[in-house]
């Protein structure tokens, strides 16, 4: 296997691993997200229900819908990233052929693209946060 072949192939499998850690963080993080809030709407319908207020009920039955539909939408839709990903090493190895594949080095030449990526996400992460947090 040349080194071109290996650079060549090391930008897919570092986005592969990438995409495999973000969707794996984001999954369980966004599944708690969506049963917490779900879980908070019947408090707050049976407290405008005690106070008479009909029309807040409405609204806030209206809210626990959209939140449903809107938290199952986004976890499903994290579930077929993740599968989707997870399958894409068994299609690599049924569809590229073996001379074709990254190898040692492409595994090798992996390391640093993933540190350039982690690094880009971590200014990402530092412009989103500025002024969030102090200190």
């Amino acid at each position: 296997m040349s080194w071109k072949r290996a650079a060549f192939w090391a930008v897919p499998i570092a986005s592969w691993v990438s995409v495999v850690v973000v969707i794996g963080v984001l999954l369980p993080w966004q599944w708690h997200e969506w049963r917490n809030n779900v879980s908070l709407w019947p408090a707050a319908i049976e407290e405008s229900r005690a106070r008479g207020d009909a029309e807040m009920v409405a609204k806030q039955q209206a809210w626990l819908v959209r939140d449903e539909r809107n938290g199952a939408i986004t976890v499903a839709a994290l579930g077929i990233v993740m599968a989707l990903a997870l399958a894409a090493p068994f299609a690599y190895r049924r569809l590229v052929p073996s001379e074709r594949r990254a190898g040692a080095r492409g595994i090798l030449l992996t390391i640093p693209v993933l540190a350039l990526i982690a690094f880009a996400g971590y200014l990402f992460l530092a412009e989103m946060f500025r002024g969030v947090i102090k200190g």
